[in-house]
């Protein structure tokens, strides 16, 4: 009876310590590439020495791996890895944000932010398939981003200023060209956002209660006060709009959104706060017939006025 124990015990063992291993050369392989030795020392005793027949047993480990769908070569005593099971088959359009993200990285300081976003990248890159690392270099040669990267260049101060100014909290001059004008406002820094053809700077107006989005290639100048930003202040103008039809059905609430309201025929009452009021208006103006604005005041009758003008372009 011992005997068969002992028999189970040893088996046990050795189950444990095969996991262990295989658990060992992924972890290794999620590199994308690694070094011949780095494996083979995974049957190494501690003082270094290999094991015997190690090659015969790293090579019924990489089999084991192949047959569980980690695809690799070996080149010169590096193993490349072309796909694992936990892989990631990222679009043009995917592939595109990533490089937006890249770009980003190179206009802030050095920091937290920065170390965790290069940190993000090289994760997400140890993960492309095979096919992604082609259709990436292909992105590389076609320069798809170009007008991006020429927006970075071009604002590279103005951006810079920005994220400073998101990341200290601390309220500031802002200066901009409406039109022929220049406006000034003294507004709290809120965030960057990165669109498909342009970036702006997003800032809480403290005399209109408003989220204001104002694209990089306006701002004149960000000047940093000495007074930080408030939260308590930050009381946003709510806008209060009804939603019916397909449209009801269909509708997914933003991260600044929240339902008030459903009524027994599925009409929705949704309360948005934050958002900048020409992007929100010129989005509820496309949901037409089936979007009613209740509040505020001022923007109902700015709807009315775009609504009036466009209709004036029809009477002929």
């Amino acid at each position: 009876m011992r005997g068969i124990k002992m028999s189970r015990n040893n088996t046990g063992v050795k189950y444990n310590e095969s996991c262990v291993r295989i658990f060992d050369i992924l972890k290794l392989f999620s590199k994308g590439t690694v070094d011949f030795a780095d494996v083979i020392n995974l049957f190494a005793y501690e003082n270094g020495e290999l094991t015997q027949n190690a090659n015969v047993l790293l090579n019924k480990y990489l089999n084991t791996l192949k047959i569980f769908g980690v695809d690799f070569v070996k080149y010169q005593n590096v193993y490349y890895v072309k796909k694992m099971p936990f892989t990631f088959d990222f679009s043009k359009d995917e592939l595109n944000a990533i490089s937006i993200i890249m770009s980003y990285m190179t206009l802030i300081p050095n920091g937290k932010t920065k170390v965790a976003l290069e940190e993000f990248v090289e994760n997400l890159e140890k993960r492309f398939d095979n096919t992604t690392r082609q259709r990436k270099f292909s992105l590389n040669k076609s320069l798809e981003n170009k007008e991006l990267y020429v927006y970075f260049t071009k604002y590279e101060k103005v951006i810079s200023d920005a994220y400073q100014a998101c990341a200290e909290q601390k309220r500031v001059e802002l200066s901009y060209q409406r039109g022929t004008k220049t406006i000034t406002l003294i507004v709290n820094p809120k965030e960057i956002k990165y669109e498909r053809d342009r970036i702006s700077f997003s800032v809480f107006n403290n005399l209109s209660r408003q989220i204001v989005d104002i694209p990089m290639g306006k701002i004149v100048s960000i000047k940093k006060l000495n007074s930080k930003c408030s939260d308590s202040s930050e009381n946003c103008t709510t806008v209060v709009f009804k939603l019916k039809n397909t449209l009801a059905k269909r509708y997914r609430l933003r991260d600044w959104e929240r339902l008030e309201n459903k009524s027994d025929d599925g009409e929705l009452t949704i309360v948005n706060s934050g958002e900048d009021f020409a992007t929100l208006e010129t989005r509820l103006l496309k949901y037409g017939e089936n979007c009613v604005v209740v509040s505020p005041a001022e923007l109902k009758t700015k709807i009315k006025e775009t609504i009036k003008a466009t209709l004036l372009n029809y009477k002929k």
